[in-house]
């Protein structure tokens, strides 16, 4: 066989007998990859293509083929991989000529690549496809994909854009993408794109796409798709995506008009903007005009971690579609969620962490729920041509098993017939808000006529917890259900919100003047109506206003008078049903010895973590707690904290900052962690059963199992601080970090802090100059045309008011809602006033309250009963009798009796049953039972059971021998 240095040399290589193959060392140098054995066709006459067919100058007929198998290598084109050529010529000839090609390791440079249809491009894992010229003029991509065109491999591509490219600043949808796809049944997989400018994937009209495994890293735009049927992305990431330019929406996915999609596994980390990148505009995913769609498995984090707000993610114009299991954390500003005219859709499993958000701050929203801006209000007039849909409210969707933590809103609903159902809200000032009349705008791409009133939603089994004001604020609305709340440690449970009192210094006919000074014009469509004690007057539009009187669209009903009060509201309030549910606040409690922390603060006001070692359920975000006994120094011992956040991977520990000293006045004093002296002695020894080394403690004391936890602090020998990582044995603890030295039977102490938590709610239910009816478990207690349920109570208003203080009887004919105010030990047996059928809920707001059910008209308990405060007392009416449900501040049944205790016992590794005597009488099937394993060796219960004597531990694997080792806390109720 003969050979040739490189293309040139064959090209001038004539065929003679005998030499019928030749081996070309390189397409240009020795070994630069375009080698291979050619063969000689001596009936071909095809044209060269510079890669495998070479034609000989001189000869006619008879060419030069390359002798291969498997897919074809663009070095053998010419293509060079060192980073220092343009290889886009040798590239894109290899893809004019073979379906299949692949580039191998190696920097490519090039200017684009047009891939034809019916072809795929193997980019290798560590291939780079490097842009080095942009194209100003056509939408070419760094790679463009025409009709069945696959690109896969696990290779680069790079846009080469850098982040201060004054290009940034051109319009949207011109240059600088990664991946520019304009045929259908395309398919990408295993690509990372990079350092685009613009869209990292465009696709625009293209049906039938599979995006699979896809990185974008450090790109100026995320993956749009337009008009993209049946569309289907799998494991699609960002990684610190950064929006520098200023006339274009900055997005990390788009999808706009697609139908039948499905989106999985949707990955974004550390989204960020310069300050010059629009406000609001800037989204993780938006979702716009699409139907029939799955969106699931979204992980955003680290969302606009400095400069910009924005949305996480934006739904708007979506019908028939789904969006699921879904975690968005770290976002600054704006709302979690917006659903925007969506219909018949179903939003469910989602986790907004509004932790960061400043809850004060009225810009932010775990989700929003209103009319649709489709009308191309998120794409530029070069999109003329894309689908526009009416617009209108979001309805006929389910919002299920949501979370929202933080904020000021949690969910803020501005649409009709929609249902929540599990969904919770902790710490946001209003947990759910329910606003006004939607109206719509009149100008540019954000056009709308409707006037629709936010009507027919229902909450089912709803929650809101430590909301600053309220858990469902009622703005307004009509025909709203709230069925079965939870509603705990709001300031208020439920209640309406007024916008704008006022009081009459003159009027007329149609005009009503009012000495607070107004903004011209600026309650133009509100309606106003008056509200002096029970004195009621129609809703009356406002058509124009000056800066001191309103004109109103017709005669006033009843002519209001100088002095008399009245509102402006947003819309006329209709009708709110609320059924069921537990309002209360849990705060009145003192928990001994839960909470732990080191002495590592330098100062009170920099204490920022607290560990709790039980109950730590009892503890949320934004919840004001006092620490007992920490401060010395000062007018008080105490010391207020807030929890500002929780600490995800321990539920035990949780963040908090300090607020004041117990009394109310400023911290001042300094840091006296409580004490309590261990019994016995501890010994220390390294212990080397994880990767890193750490410490076991021996106890000696007879008690050192009951007074010793996980997660507590202890001062060891009066020197070294530690913390308790886990038990091994009821004598023997890890430790979360090795001691300086071992220790050998010394004393020490335990930081055991008391904790107490802070009453919130104020009022349960407060409804205020309220317009429309207020039903409460089928009764109305507030009605439009009258006020009978509440005529001692100006304005319409229904709060929980006082029972007679220290009254065996208490009257109740004032409301359907009430509080205790005893002052002395007062034994109730009776309820006066009551009428057949009437329904009426007692907040427990003392300590002095019993509730006597023998030899009573009280009746459903067969004991008396010592409340407690946050009780609730849920009682009915037959003629005779109150029958009563006792509701626990936990919100369980209160049991007629219970036990608790701890067991000890020995593991063999042969047993699998262990028996506890729990020795309460009345004891079914249907008891409630709870075992808590407080040991390593009793984790893994497999299940529970228990009859009229004993409680029967159930393991599937035997526990491992050893002598008391197994420990188990356990409850029984009847």
């Amino acid at each position: 066989m003969a050979t040739v240095s490189n293309f040139t040399a064959l090209r001038s290589y004539i065929y003679s007998a005998g030499n019928e193959s030749v081996f070309v060392q390189g397409y240009n140098l020795v070994s630069d990859g375009g080698q291979g054995i050619f063969f000689w066709n001596p009936n071909l006459s095809e044209n060269d293509d510079d890669g495998t067919i070479i034609k000989v100058t001189s000869v006619t007929t008879g060419r030069w083929v390359r002798l291969f198998s498997g897919t074809v290598d663009v070095r053998w084109f010419g293509a060079v991989g060192k980073g220092s050529t343009d290889d886009t010529t040798s590239i894109n000839n290899a893809l004019t000529k073979f379906q299949t090609v692949q580039i191998t390791n190696g920097i490519y440079n090039i200017t684009g690549i047009t891939m034809p249809s019916n072809t795929t491009l193997i980019l290798n894992t560590n291939a780079r496809l490097v842009q080095t010229v942009y194209n100003n003029t056509s939408k070419i991509g760094v790679v463009r994909m025409n009709e069945n065109c696959s690109l896969i491999g696990g290779g680069i591509v790079d846009a080469n854009a850098s982040v201060t490219n004054p290009q940034r600043t051109t319009p949207y949808a011109r240059v600088n993408y990664g991946i520019y796809i304009t045929g259908n049944n395309c398919f990408i997989k295993d690509i990372i794109i990079q350092n685009t400018i613009f869209d990292c994937i465009y696709a625009q009209d293209s049906d039938n796409l599979v995006v699979n495994n896809i990185k974008g890293v450090n790109v100026g735009h995320g993956a749009s798709f337009i008009r993209c049927n049946k569309l289907t992305i799998s494991n699609y990431s960002l990684v610190n995506p950064y929006f520098a330019y200023t006339n274009s929406y900055p997005h990390c996915l788009d999808l706009f008009y697609c139908d039948n999609y499905n989106v999985t596994n949707v990955n974004l980390y550390n989204v960020n903007a310069s300050s010059t990148a629009p406000s609001y505009a800037i989204s993780g995913i938006t979702l716009g005009g699409n139907s029939n769609g799955v969106l699931s498995g979204v992980t955003m984090n680290g969302f606009l971690t400095t400069v910009k707000n924005g949305l996480p993610i934006a739904d708007d114009g979506s019908i028939n579609c789904v969006i699921s299991d879904v975690s968005i954390k770290g976002w600054l500003y704006g709302v979690g969620l917006e659903i925007q005219g969506c219909r018949n859709c179903l939003y469910d499993n989602i986790v907004i962490d509004g932790t960061r958000l400043n809850n004060l701050n009225s810009g932010s929203e775990g989700i929003h729920i209103l009319d649709t801006a489709i009308t191309g209000g998120l794409l530029t007039p070069s999109f003329t041509t894309a689908q526009v849909r009416d617009r209108s409210l979001s309805k006929d969707n389910t919002f299920s098993n949501i979370k929202i933590i933080g904020g000021f809103t949690g969910i803020r609903v501005a649409g009709s017939y929609n249902k929540f159902i599990n969904c919770e809200v902790i710490g946001a000032s209003y947990g759910f808000r329910l606003c006004q009349v939607q109206g719509g705008v009149s100008e540019g791409y954000w056009q709308s006529n409707i006037v629709e009133y936010i009507e027919g939603n229902e909450f089912i089994n709803c929650a809101a917890k430590q909301c600053n004001y309220f858990g469902f604020a009622i703005f307004g609305g009509q025909e709203n259900k709230i069925i079965n709340p939870r509603l705990i440690n709001n300031q208020t449970g439920i209640g309406n919100i007024r916008n704008l009192t006022l009081i009459a210094s003159s009027v007329s006919a149609n005009t009503i003047e009012s000495t607070t000074t107004l903004v011209p014009n600026a309650w133009i469509g509100y309606y106003i109506y008056i509200t002096n004690g029970n004195d009621l007057n129609d809703y009356q539009i406002i058509k124009s206003n000056t800066s001191t009187s309103f004109t109103i669209g017709s005669n006033w009903a009843i002519t209001p008078n100088i002095g008399d009060e009245f509102v402006v509201v947003d819309n006329p309030q209709g009708a709110v049903y609320i059924n069921g549910g537990l309002i209360t606040d849990d705060q009145s409690f003192t928990f001994n010895g839960i909470g732990s922390m080191p002495n590592t603060y330098s100062s009170l006001d920099t204490i920022s973590q607290l560990t709790i070692t039980t109950l730590a359920e009892k503890f949320n975000f934004n919840q004001k707690i006092k620490l007992l006994n920490l401060v010395s120094g000062a007018s008080s011992s105490d010391l207020v904290v807030q929890i500002s956040s929780l600490n995800y991977g321990s539920t035990d520990v949780v963040n908090i900052r300090p607020l004041t000293l117990g009394d109310g006045s400023p911290i001042s004093g300094t840091l006296s962690l409580p004490m309590v002296d261990g019994s016995g002695t501890i010994t220390s020894s390294n212990y080397t059963g994880f990767t890193a080394v750490t410490s076991i403690i021996t106890g000696t004391g007879t008690d050192f199992k009951n007074e010793i936890d996980a997660h507590y602090w202890i001062l060891i020998d009066n020197t070294y601080y530690a913390q308790i990582l886990q038990s091994l044995s009821s004598t023997q603890y890890l430790l979360t970090n090795q001691l300086p030295v071992d220790v050998t039977n010394v004393t020490f102490k335990i930081v055991k802090i008391d904790v107490q938590g802070i009453p919130s709610q104020m009022n349960g239910i407060a409804f205020n100059r309220y317009y429309g009816e207020v039903i409460i478990d089928g009764q109305t207690l507030i009605s439009n045309s009258s006020s009978t349920n509440l005529n001692l109570f100006r304005s319409r208003s229904a709060i929980y008011i006082k029972l007679e203080q220290n009254s065996f009887a208490p009257n109740v004919t004032k409301s359907l809602f009430y509080s205790t105010n005893n002052s002395v030990l007062t034994n109730i047996t009776n309820f006066s006033g009551g009428t057949i059928g009437k329904q009426i809920k007692i907040q427990v707001k003392d300590n002095y309250t019993v509730l006597k059910f023998t030899s009573s008209n009280l009746k459903g308990y067969n004991a008396d009963y010592q409340c407690q405060v946050g009780d609730i007392i849920a009682a009915i009416y037959d003629g005779v009798n109150w029958y009563c449900n006792i509701i626990t501040s936990a919100g369980s049944l209160l049991p007629s009796a219970e036990k608790f205790g701890r067991s000890v016992q020995s593991g063999n590794n042969v047993k699998l049953i262990f028996t506890i005597n729990h020795g309460l009488s009345g004891v079914t099937a249907a008891s409630y039972i709870n075992v808590t394993p407080r040991s390593s060796a009793a984790k893994n219960i497999s299940w529970v059971d228990l009859d009229l004597t004993s409680i029967f531990i159930n393991y599937s694997t035997p526990p491992p021998s050893g002598t008391n080792n197994l420990l188990w806390d356990w409850e029984v109720k009847v």
